[in-house]
């Protein structure tokens, strides 16, 4: 029997309950698991839900992996081709502040009631249906992932946009997003170590798997500033798989990018090759007034004024003290965070660290770019939330978290001479960073969910302007 109560709460309940499953490494890729279970268990989803692949092809995709700026160069994509004109859809993760973010159309999240309605289409065409009446929130028959992508691609489907930019989850080859076999183009974004567990341990095997997204005779383009070993694999991978391989070139000084950081400049320069590349396919249109000339006037104008909360943004929670966060979590990103903070920054005013990382990344190796800086206050918090789970607003952290605060508390003592401390919790820390009467440019960085509760704080408290 179906579940008696259908609303956003307990499509999130539903939802909480499909986060454990577990992380496998990645199936080798040959004649018998060319696209793994996973791709396969998505395809059967699709079915299910009654999209085919016709129906995905109608969206138009822009398909784009990578290890870091997925995110920002998918909203870049986003903001230039509604600024064309086009009825733009996009899917991303992880979330903010509300799980909608994921999911948006015309550059807006769609709203709690149209998830709802689209959760529970899904859910019952998979045969998520309650173990007994009284169980409105049993454990779907998918995991969080493919549930939130089905559920993205049906909204996409039935709202008619022009296209769909998806962002991979994570890797590529085995990614459900990667159930989409007809994209207009692919892309990847710079690679670094990241889900070493799962992807491989090497650069080579890392870029294999992003690579794995590229699709015969169609164009994968790839980022600058590519490390030779990460390029040599996209290529060769994506070359296998006969997709039409380029690399794109760095966008001139003078192109303003509204994302600030100059690793920033680097995802624009993909953002701005995927769209020329779409808009030739779709329209015979450019994102250029003419072939190697200027960007147009529209173009320039989206790239601008372009935003993506949670990377280099500047919250000012009181008179004296301004919050730079930046979700960077891995060594590269945060190395490029902390460029964008020591330039955005004040001079004239106190320089704190706030830090958070997951466990299951090294925090010492994450750490290393920012213990050479002359700190005079550096902070170690537990989150709100909880990587998890959706729910948000836990009391107190629990002790294992706290536990694991403090190990980078500890391995900060390893790198840096500098004291640290380790607050009790986040708001805690806001709190008392308000009090503060001199001037103070906190960087905030580590992880998105820290970006995220830091952001999502300020908001429910009015604290930011």
């Amino acid at each position: 029997m179906k579940s008696p109560v259908r609303c956003f709460e307990a499509a999130v309940e539903i939802l909480n309950s499909s986060i454990s499953q577990k992380l496998k490494p990645p199936q080798k890729a040959g004649p018998s698991t060319a696209q793994g279970t996973n791709v396969d268990a998505m395809a059967e989803g699709l079915k299910k839900v009654g999209i085919t692949q016709t129906d995905l092809k109608k969206l138009n995709v822009i398909h784009i992996a990578g290890t870091k700026g997925k995110g920002s160069t998918s909203s870049m994509c986003e903001k230039i081709l509604r600024e064309h004109g086009y009825r733009t859809a996009m899917f991303t993760s992880p979330h903010l502040v509300s799980i909608t973010e994921r999911i948006q159309i015309a550059g807006q999240p769609i709203s709690n009631e149209k998830f709802t309605e689209v959760f529970f289409d899904v859910l019952d065409a998979l045969g998520g249906e309650s173990n007994s009446d009284d169980d409105a929130t049993a454990p779907p028959k998918a995991t969080f992932f493919r549930l939130l992508t089905l559920v993205a691609l049906k909204c996409f489907i039935t709202s008619q946009v022009d296209v769909a930019i998806l962002e991979v989850g994570l890797g590529g080859r085995l990614d459900c997003t990667n159930a989409v076999m007809e994209p207009v183009v692919t892309g990847c974004t710079h690679i670094g170590y990241d889900h070493v567990m799962v992807l491989g341990n090497t650069l080579t095997l890392i870029a294999s798997e992003k690579a794995g997204i590229a699709k015969p005779n169609i164009p994968f383009l790839i980022s600058p500033e590519q490390d030779q070993e990460a390029l040599d694999s996209l290529i060769n991978t994506a070359t296998g798989r006969k997709a039409l391989v380029s690399q794109c070139q760095p966008i001139p000084a003078e192109v303003k990018v509204g994302l600030q950081g100059d690793h920033q400049r680097i995802n624009a320069s993909l953002a701005l090759a995927l769209c020329d590349t779409w808009l030739k396919k779709m329209h015979n249109k450019s994102v250029y007034i003419s072939e190697g000339g200027s960007l147009s006037p529209t173009t320039a104008s989206a790239l601008a004024n372009v935003r993506w909360p949670g990377r280099c943004q500047i919250l000012k929670i009181s008179e004296n003290v301004r919050i730079l966060i930046d979700g960077g979590h891995t060594d590269k990103s945060i190395e490029a965070a902390f460029k964008w903070y020591t330039t955005a920054r004040d001079t004239n005013t106190q320089r704190y660290l706030l830090f958070f990382c997951h466990e299951g990344r090294e925090p010492k190796s994450l750490l290393a770019p920012l213990s050479g800086f002359e700190w005079e206050r550096v902070i170690f918090t537990p989150l709100v939330s909880s990587k998890s789970s959706l729910e948000w607003g836990k009391d107190m952290p629990a002790e294992s978290e706290m536990e694991w605060v403090r190990s980078q508390h500890k391995d900060w003592s390893s790198l840096s001479s500098i004291s640290s401390e380790v607050a009790a919790s986040l708001p805690s820390v806001i709190k008392e960073l308000r009090e503060v009467n001199t001037p103070v440019d906190v960087f905030a960085v580590g992880s998105l969910y820290l970006a995220g509760d830091i952001i999502r704080y300020c908001k429910e408290h009015d604290l930011a302007v």
